[in-house]
């Protein structure tokens, strides 16, 4: 495990369990699309759980087995209480804490006490009991834990990406030293359906783009402080994966091989023309979000391949276990060294 896998952990986590709560709150509103819904929990459990003990993360490991477990018994029912709902979602937030190493209160009940959720309050199912949570060793604290990476240990800090709006196409970060220019851009930008993030500085913005995590940055090229040449080399080294799109009345050959040097990934001469912008932006956006979906897609076959890897050892099918753990073990050396290539 490296700090890179980490920081996706860290943030695919916090995209599970908003996809669960938004999940649970769509059947808390009569929404007619249970098996969808349950789909879309069930995974962000199920995945949630298996990275959780991939990472020795064994307090969120367990609670989410326990979450996983009563949730599953309601999917031939197609059905879930108000309260039932509600228990759902106080376990999301104990999830949150958990991952923040951070303590928390819940009461586990069993799938006897859980069925009694339909008629009566938690309340009045565990008649007043009150139980804690396994708080978090050090160890397994995500704020605290540590990564060794050829001889060097850096402490690995939990982010908190900003979570996307609901139906957008996704989000960009616009950079600008002119007022009116980001006036400009931010109004078309968002009247396609896309968030707009706006700064007047780099060095402003760099401070957000972990939090952020841009689709894509639209940059002018001339600015005080960092330009946009240094800008796009700065995110190159926080996150190779972000498109970054340049713009400037002045493009020269020079600043064009530079800035491609640092992965930009394309240019827009000023006065820009509106299809122009919207049309480069929306294919960085697609190339972006595809990568994301990508990465995402090989860490969840990770997180969930423990069950698997259990299943087919319980079974004696070694040969077959040894082949996918081969298989994954090249996937990911595989996307270590793209991650590599692109970072050099």
């Amino acid at each position: 495990m490296d700090n890179l896998m980490l920081n996706e952990f860290l943030i695919e986590a916090e995209e599970m369990l908003d996809t669960a709560e938004d999940g649970f709150l769509n059947l808390d509103n009569d929404d007619t699309d249970f098996d969808n819904n349950f789909n879309e929990i069930f995974r962000a459990f199920h995945s949630l759980k298996g990275a959780a003990g991939m990472f020795g993360l064994d307090s969120l490991q367990t609670h989410m087995h326990s979450l996983e477990s009563l949730f599953e018994s309601t999917k031939d029912g197609h059905i879930l209480a108000r309260n039932q709902v509600d228990y759902f979602l106080n376990g999301i937030d104990v999830a949150r804490k958990l991952l923040q190493g951070e303590q928390a209160e819940f009461q586990r009940i069993n799938m006897e006490q859980f069925l009694k959720l339909k008629n009566n309050t938690l309340e009045e199912v565990i008649k007043g009991q009150t139980s804690k949570v396994e708080t978090p060793t050090k160890k397994e604290s995500m704020k605290q834990i540590d990564i060794e990476i050829e001889n060097e240990t850096e402490n690995v800090t939990s982010l908190t990406p900003k979570k996307k709006k609901r139906n957008s196409k996704g989000v960009i970060m616009i950079v600008d030293d002119e007022e009116d220019i980001i006036f400009i851009l931010k109004s078309l930008i968002e009247s396609e359906g896309f968030e707009a993030y706006t700064y007047l500085r780099a060095d402003e913005a760099l401070k957000d783009i972990e939090r952020i995590r841009p689709d894509t940055v639209l940059s002018d090229i001339k600015m005080p402080g960092i330009t946009g040449v240094e800008f796009t080399k700065k995110i190159h080294e926080i996150d190779s994966d972000i498109p970054v799109i340049l713009n400037s009345a002045y493009i020269t050959k020079d600043t064009v091989l530079e800035a491609l040097s640092y992965g930009a990934y394309g240019f827009i001469e000023k006065p820009f023309k509106d299809a122009k912008v919207l049309s480069i932006v929306t294919a960085s956006v697609k190339k972006h979000m595809a990568m994301k979906l990508l990465n995402k897609s090989i860490n969840f076959i990770l997180y969930q391949f423990s069950d698997l890897d259990q299943f087919l050892k319980k079974e004696g099918k070694e040969t077959i276990r040894m082949t996918l753990k081969k298989d994954l073990q090249q996937i990911l050396e595989q996307k270590k060294e793209l991650q590599n290539l692109k970072a050099s």
